[in-house]
């Protein structure tokens, strides 16, 4: 009869199909001591699950499992430098009648964002010719809009759209000059007042 030995509470009784068999799994003898064998006998087993599990898995190496890298979010974006600057063949500005409705166009522009796409429906809104200006951005991560131009006749929707880029042209350089002037006059103002603290201590000073 088979002996048995108590270790945590278990009192297993010891044979050669303790552990499931397998291929390379090795008996040993009941003369040996019971708890050694146990311990051999499981390592063995889960070295031997181990380097067979290895081998199915093309991710894994001789030592186990490697785990694979997951892609990290940088992984997905584009180069930032493909934000703005245009690809071999690829047009800053394309248009494209709009049939279904009469004087309506769809103005595609490529490398630009919400920036543009704003000031471009803003100022043409306030054009009296223009009936209808709004755009859209087709997929968050593609540096492209959408802009749709209806006007009442009187003007085509390119002779809207090159007048508004022109008043925005004007608009800016008007914002850029005034921008300077007042930023020169603060610190003008700023010097004088710097200048005439000096005075103050060096008086006080005195």
């Amino acid at each position: 009869m088979a002996s048995q030995h108590s270790r945590g509470g278990l009192s297993p009784t010891f044979s050669a199909d303790y552990i499931a068999p397998t291929s390379d799994y090795v008996t040993r003898p009941y003369t040996t001591n019971l708890s050694t064998t146990q311990h051999t006998s499981v390592h063995s087993h889960m070295r031997s699950a181990s380097l067979h599990m290895s081998s199915m898995n093309p991710n894994a190496g001789n030592a186990g499992y490697r785990r694979e890298s997951r892609p990290t979010a940088e992984d997905n974006t584009q180069p930032r430098f493909e934000l703005f600057l245009l690809g071999d063949g690829e047009k800053k500005v394309t248009e494209e009648a709009d049939t279904r409705i009469p004087s309506s166009s769809i103005f595609t522009f490529n490398k630009e964002d919400h920036t543009l796409g704003n000031l471009l429906r803003s100022r043409l809104l306030q054009s009296p010719h223009v009936k209808f200006a709004g755009y859209k951005v087709p997929h968050p991560l593609v540096s492209k809009f959408e802009l749709r131009v209806q006007t009442d006749g009187t003007l085509s929707p390119r002779a809207a759209l090159m007048q508004c880029c022109k008043d925005l042209v004007n608009d800016l350089s008007i914002l850029s000059r005034e921008f300077t002037k007042e930023f020169e006059l603060r610190k003008m103002v700023g010097d004088g007042a710097k200048a005439d603290e000096k005075k103050d201590d060096k008086r006080a000073g005195k």
